[in-house]
């Protein structure tokens, strides 16, 4: 043991050794991999969606003829706010619908009660003002969106029919 100043300094002990040759990078074959992943999973586009801040608001959109998905959400809800992401990335790739959002603490409670909404985060769709799809989104964000692709090709097979 050598004396430093005031502090006594050891060798560095075998299990320091082993610490130190576990963060040594990875071969690169392994990190090409890893780099790929990552690329895959990234995100790739999004649209903002339309944000609703009054029942005058919600009823033109709803009424506007086209299929209108509308997130009803508390901007405080951990769900809402990973579904709110998940619906943006999925909105880009759905042009044929509308996208809002309604945050349920800013909007009169009429229009909570009006629509039905008794939990968050809920998904409705309207087609020509009228609510013909409803999803009480749960925990997992997947499975809402498998249900949603399908509500909206019902929706706009409706859209079409009339």
């Amino acid at each position: 043991m050598r004396a430093h100043g005031s502090i006594a300094l050891s060798p560095p002990s075998r299990a320091a050794a082993r610490r130190r040759d576990a963060k040594a990078p990875l071969a690169p074959r392994k990190m090409l991999t890893r780099h790929a992943t990552i690329v895959a999973v990234a995100p790739t586009e999004r649209r903002e969606l339309d944000a609703l801040a009054s029942e005058q608001a919600f009823d033109d959109a709803i009424n506007s003829g086209e299929v209108v998905v509308v997130d009803f959400m508390a901007t405080w809800c951990r769900k809402c706010i990973f579904l709110k992401g998940k619906l943006e990335k999925f909105a880009a790739r759905t042009p044929a619908a509308r996208f809002c959002w309604i945050d349920v603490n800013a909007v009169p409670q009429a229009l909570i009660r009006k629509v039905g909404v008794e939990s968050m985060p809920t998904l409705q769709i309207y087609v020509r003002g009228k609510k013909v799809y409803e999803l009480v989104a749960g925990e997992d964000g997947e499975a809402v969106m498998r249900k949603l692709v399908f509500a909206i090709d019902e929706a706009e097979t409706l859209a079409k029919k009339k």
